[in-house]
């Protein structure tokens, strides 16, 4: 089926579970997993209503294809709770914010006085006294002065971007289980984090999937053996919708999304991971001409389903397979 009507056909079927997902709804936070520095971590998350009821009337929709795609699309149609008072906890340390629009929530928390934030910091959000959600901010060792920042589709998972058709079966008919890692490419990353025996290296993953698929890519990394780190995804506005892996979207999300990375450990400098199926080659390319001390190199992916002619990207190191790139990575620095 063309992927156009795929995502039709399930647009419609998402609205038979609605009359039975009325009742025994509650607020629910979604904490992203990001980064901070010893000074303030930056905690972002959404507050949507839960989706049990949704949930139940799914279980009860008679062919597993069809659970399994409607399951799959859920986290996009979530309703998101604006004006909504969310209290965060970190190691002691509080902090109160209110949703915004669509249910955004985003905050620094300072440090408590002599006590630096460090390593992976839990972050518990409370609504009315009751525990809604928790999630994870990663904190880089001060001492580390190279960082790596990687896209993931294509790059670490197979993805097949170039394939409308294909993503969209995979997406609704698939999970973390079953979406596949490009071989070899959680050990490279895990090698790199663990070549400084004095210091642990910082990955950071920029990717133009959506928010809402925050979960499932965490899962992918945790079951596939990637190193943990922050997710930077891309936040769906009103007229984006389906049409989230525009080019222009895309551009602008990433292109920020590192600058804000490279911004906050101006100490560090970044090797930066991605594919020739998108554009991070013009992506990359275009950060390292603004910070050409902190970017140490460029390695782009040939994915199969290549956009970008390489002779453009001169800075570029395009490469087959994560063997190519381990001199590179483990001597960087």
């Amino acid at each position: 089926m063309h992927a156009s009507r795929w995502f039709l056909a399930t647009s419609i079927l998402l609205i038979l579970p609605a009359p039975a997902a009325m009742a025994d709804e509650a607020i629910r936070v979604a904490v992203m997993p990001s980064y901070g520095t010893p000074e303030v971590l930056h905690v972002r998350g959404l507050v949507y209503e839960d989706q049990a009821g949704d949930r139940r009337a799914i279980g009860r929709l008679p062919f597993a294809r069809l659970r399994k795609a409607i399951s799959s699309a859920l986290p996009f149609l979530r309703d998101t709770e604006s004006e909504e008072r969310i209290l965060l906890r970190a190691d002691g340390v509080e902090a109160e914010v209110v949703s915004g629009r669509r249910g955004r929530i985003e905050i620094a928390m300072p440090a408590p006085a002599g006590r630096p934030w460090r390593g992976t910091v839990r972050v518990r959000a409370f609504h009315g006294g009751a525990e809604v959600g928790v999630g994870t901010v990663y904190v880089p060792d001060p001492r580390a002065t190279i960082g790596l920042i990687s896209d993931i589709d294509d790059t670490i998972k197979q993805t097949g971007i170039g394939d409308r058709g294909k993503v969209v079966r995979d997406f609704l008919l698939g999970d973390a289980t079953t979406d596949r890692p490009v071989r070899g490419m959680a050990n490279l990353l895990i090698r790199f984090v663990r070549a400084d025996p004095d210091v642990e290296r910082p990955v950071f993953y920029v990717s133009a999937s959506p928010e809402p698929l925050m979960e499932r890519i965490g899962d992918f990394l945790r079951l596939n053996g990637f190193p943990p780190g922050p997710l930077v995804l891309l936040r769906l506005g009103p007229q984006e919708g389906a049409s989230f892996l525009r080019g222009d979207s895309v551009f602008r999300h990433k292109t920020a999304a590192i600058r804000d990375i490279l911004d906050a450990y101006p100490g560090m400098r970044f090797l930066l991971l991605g594919d020739a199926s998108q554009d991070d080659a013009r992506i990359y390319s275009a950060v390292a001409s603004e910070y050409p001390s902190r970017v140490r190199g460029i390695y782009i992916r040939r994915a199969g389903t290549e956009e970008t002619d390489e002779g453009d990207f001169p800075a570029c190191v395009f490469f087959d397979s994560p063997e190519e790139l381990e001199e590179a990575f483990l001597s960087a620095g």
